[in-house]
């Protein structure tokens, strides 16, 4: 069951309920809602490009702890999986866009690194001092630095999501980031943007 704990969460799901009044007024209706994790690919300008970004430049620090649970999925893949969902005979296909693994942080961070980011140092530095460091530099955060609290706290918050219905579907293959990693890099000639 959904338990938004923030506006733009509530908003969300109010817009499913709307959509569903709208599916049952009528049968001949179809209706697929997705609830996407952390989406990445070409132009996704976020966290993992972001974090792309970083590695980059040689270094991670994981903000007090690095088994944060990230939910996510390649963006091929959900479009993939949402063209499965409409072509189905069912007038209604709820699902979790992600991956079936529970990737942490970590093997997220190592996932990039094995294959495209050998040379990264990562270190962990207890939260209360990046959360520190990060309202200290809150002002300069339009600069790029990319330390914000609340980019931050995102690290240390865990999406936990599971894709039940994929799993159903026969469509949730286990150990599918280190590949969609691949095809961004092809996508982005190495450049992940």
């Amino acid at each position: 069951m959904p338990a938004p704990e923030s506006a733009y969460g509530w908003s969300k799901w109010l817009a499913e309920g709307i959509h569903r009044d709208w599916l049952s007024e009528s049968d001949d209706r179809k209706l697929v809602i997705c609830r996407p994790a952390v989406i990445f690919g070409p132009g996704e300008g976020g966290n993992f490009t972001r974090l792309a970004s970083l590695l980059k430049k040689g270094f991670f620090v994981y903000p007090g702890r690095k088994d944060t649970v990230k939910a996510c999925f390649y963006v091929e893949d959900l479009v993939d999986a949402l063209h499965r969902a409409k072509d189905l005979d069912r007038p209604y296909v709820l699902f979790n866009g992600c991956y079936p693994d529970r990737y942490t942080l970590e093997q997220i961070v190592e996932a990039f690194r094995t294959r495209h980011f050998p040379a990264v140092r990562t270190f962990e530095i207890p939260l209360w001092v990046m959360l520190t460091a990060a309202k200290v530099l809150r002002p300069i955060s339009k600069l790029g630095l990319g330390i914000h609290p609340d980019r931050v706290m995102k690290l240390v918050r865990s999406t936990d999501v599971v894709p039940d219905w994929l799993k159903a579907e026969g469509q949730a293959t286990p150990g599918r980031l280190p590949s969609a990693l691949e095809r961004w890099s092809a996508g982005s000639d190495g450049r992940f943007v």
